[in-house]
C-alpha cells in the first residue's frame, strides 16, 4: 500500500472513532449529578469540621490527628474502609491554648497576631520594646548582631494602614432591588431559615418586601 492509499484509510478510520464517541449525553445523569452538588452538597460541612473544629492542622500536632479521625469515622460512616497510614517519626507535636499581645504605649491598643509554629512558650506575660525585623538571607543577620537581646521582634516589613471611609453597607434603591428579584434561584428546594418571610418561585414577596432587604 503507498502513501496515497494509506492517507484516505487513515481519515475513514479517523472520522469512524469520531462518530463512534459521540455518545447522546444522558441529561438525567446530568441533572442528578448537579441536584447532588446544589441541593445535597456537604461540602461546607466538611469544611466546618476541618477547619472551626479540628483547627490548625499541624504535622504532629493535636488539630492534625482530631482531623484524621474524624475523616477516618466519617468514610466509614459512607462505607468506605479507611484507615491512618503510621510513618517515621516526625518529632515534636506543637500547639497552644492562648496568644495576645497588646501595645502598652503610648496608647493601649490590642494587636492582632500568631506566634510561629513551635515557639516555645512563655512563663507568663512579656514586656520589652518592639522592632521591626527584615530577615531575607543568611548575611541580613549580622545587621541585627548584638542588637536584639530584650527586643520583641516583628517579622517582615511594616505597612501603613489607611482608615477606610466607604461606609461597610449601603441600602440597594427600589430599582436595584427590582432588578435582583428577576434573577432566578438556583436552589429553589433549599430549606428556608426558620423565620424567614414567605417566598414565592424562590422570590422575596409581600408588599413592600423591595423597601424591607439590605445588602
Amino acid at each position: 500500500m503507498n502513501a496515497r492509499s494509506r492517507l484516505p484509510l487513515a481519515l475513514l478510520l479517523g472520522a469512524a472513532s469520531a462518530a463512534a464517541g459521540q455518545d447522546a449525553v444522558d441529561l438525567s445523569v446530568v441533572h442528578r449529578i448537579k441536584a447532588e452538588a446544589f441541593q445535597n452538597g456537604k461540602v461546607m460541612d466538611h469544611l466546618f469540621y476541618l477547619t472551626d473544629v479540628s483547627g490548625s492542622r499541624l504535622t504532629n500536632s493535636p488539630g492534625f490527628f482530631n482531623a484524621a479521625d474524624w475523616v477516618v469515622k466519617q468514610l466509614g460512616e459512607w462505607g468506605i474502609s479507611a484507615h491512618q497510614e503510621k510513618w517515621g517519626p516526625f518529632g515534636r507535636g506543637w500547639t497552644y491554648s492562648r496568644f495576645s499581645v497588646q501595645m502598652l504605649a503610648p496608647q493601649s491598643v490590642p494587636l492582632i497576631g500568631a506566634p510561629l509554629a513551635y515557639t516555645p512558650g512563655t512563663n507568663g506575660p512579656v514586656t520589652g520594646e518592639p522592632m521591626i525585623v527584615g530577615i531575607a538571607s543568611e548575611a541580613d543577620f549580622a545587621k541585627y548582631k548584638g542588637t536584639l537581646r530584650g527586643k520583641i521582634v516583628l517579622l517582615g516589613p511594616g505597612r501603613d494602614l489607611e482608615m477606610s471611609l466607604q461606609p461597610l453597607a449601603s441600602r440597594l434603591s427600589d430599582a436595584e432591588l427590582a432588578t435582583l428579584l428577576q434573577a432566578p434561584n438556583p436552589n429553589p428546594n433549599a430549606q428556608r431559615a426558620p423565620g424567614a418571610a414567605a417566598i414565592g418561585n424562590g422570590r422575596q414577596g409581600g408588599p413592600g418586601a423591595a423597601n424591607q432587604q439590605f445588602v
